[in-house]
């Protein structure tokens, strides 16, 4: 599969801060998704969130069950206001809809609260 590796997506985050909806497939390849982990507890990377997507499209980007919660740590890290993610332009489904329903978690975490 070609497409936008997580860090490659990171990157346009950052420098792109005016972007509000970004529409891109991803390579979720084991390892591509080796270069874009690093330990959950482990300090965010030095990168300037963008503040303004709040919409992702994956398109038709695959991404396994084993990596949702890496996959979410990234967007996390890289959007601040995500909320939606879209595959194809449509409600996401399966291991995608995962990832998204991890993120207000993972914000909070981020934030220094907790979920009830």
């Amino acid at each position: 599969m070609f497409g936008a590796t997580l860090l490659g997506m990171a990157y346009i985050a950052e420098v792109c801060d005016h972007l509000r909806t970004l529409k891109l497939d991803f390579d979720t390849s084991p390892e591509a998704m080796k270069e874009a982990q690093w330990p959950l507890d482990a300090p965010l990377r030095g990168t300037r969130p963008n503040s303004k997507v709040t919409t992702l499209d994956v398109h038709m980007s695959p991404v396994h069950e084993a990596d949702v919660a890496a996959v979410a740590a990234v967007l996390v890290g890289s959007f601040t206001s995500l909320s939606t993610i879209l595959q194809n332009g449509k409600e996401s489904t399966g291991t995608w809809r995962n990832v998204q329903d991890l993120l207000p978690t993972l914000y909070a975490e981020h934030d220094g609260n907790t979920l009830e």
